[in-house]
């Protein structure tokens, strides 16, 4: 894939319309032409008959390279929003038939009358990181090389309802296991106080973190528990608000491959999570709702 910079300059061509583009195309051949034409009246003025026609024909496969590199970035770049815009239409049609599920259920599924609607309530959030985790590992994680098959983690974080720390409400991996650092919060309500998602809700942050290495330096990123860097080294923090801008949870996505997710492609990765966010919101108001009729049970 082409560099961040490289992809921002073909987006803003291919944005372009067609005079637009007619007239960069020609300009491009108008510099390539001076360019070769330059090069041969140099060779002429400079060089010996011996090495004439070499050099000549050496400046005219350079520019052609160059004229074949760039239509290899733009092609690239065309193919990466290509792949971007359909996992944003699977993403939507696994949200749709969420939906559509729960339409099928309703009003039972909806009820406001026992501790069962609390059951229902969390249930949902964990059938929303089941699919947010099916869109990741149909689109990236499937491959016939076992050694290259990608591992995605999905988390929702949010306040415990029983003492207002951080936990994990709901979440989803490709064995369908207990993360690891959800045992330890058993006996450590500050287990993730120095997480994204604490930062989250402290600094009141709205807008996506993308963590492209977590072994740099620079990303911040602190183990809550030994060995979690092995497993977590990419990740994508997004906070889930309600209308009113205020934080509900923290929608978190990590993968054991450093720089998958990158700072380039943030406009993709944000609008991809927003499909999953907005229907997590919805379902964490409900299951807000729920405890509060029912009063004393908690579901986490």
């Amino acid at each position: 894939m082409p560099g961040s910079y490289k992809v921002r300059v073909v987006r803003w061509y291919l944005a372009r319309g067609a005079i637009s583009k007619s007239v960069g195309t020609a300009i491009w051949f108008a510099v390539a032409f001076a360019l070769s034409a330059t090069a041969e009246k140099w060779v002429q003025d400079n060089a010996s008959d011996d090495y004439k026609t070499v050099l000549i024909g050496a400046a005219a496969i350079l520019v052609l390279i160059i004229s074949i590199m760039i239509r290899s970035w733009m092609q690239s770049v065309v193919n990466l929003d290509a792949s971007n815009n359909a996992t944003l239409a699977y993403a939507r049609q696994l949200m749709d038939r969420y939906v559509s599920d729960r339409i099928a259920l309703y009003p039972v599924e909806y009820s406001l009358d026992s501790t069962s609607s609390i059951e229902g309530a969390h249930q949902r959030l964990m059938n929303i990181a089941e699919h947010c985790y099916a869109m990741f590992e149909g689109k990236y994680g499937t491959s016939d090389d076992y050694n290259r098959r990608l591992n995605f983690e999905i988390s929702f974080m949010t306040k415990s309802y029983v003492d207002n720390e951080l936990t994990i409400a709901s979440y989803a991996n490709r064995g369908g296991n207990r993360p690891p650092s959800l045992t330890e919060r058993a006996t450590n309500k500050f287990q993730y106080s120095k997480t994204f998602a604490a930062e989250v809700y402290r600094d009141n942050r709205r807008e996506l973190i993308i963590i492209e290495d977590t072994s740099a330096p620079a990303s911040r990123f602190q183990e809550v528990y030994t060995g979690q860097r092995d497993r977590i080294k990419s990740m994508l923090v997004s906070p889930v608000l309600d209308h009113n801008n205020n934080v509900l949870g923290v929608l978190v996505v990590h993968v054991e491959k450093c720089g998958f997710f990158m700072e380039g492609e943030r406009r993709f990765w944000a609008s991809l999570l927003d499909i999953f966010g907005k229907r997590i919101a919805l379902e964490k108001l409900r299951l807000d709702q729920a405890v509060s009729v029912a009063g004393s049970s908690s579901p986490f």
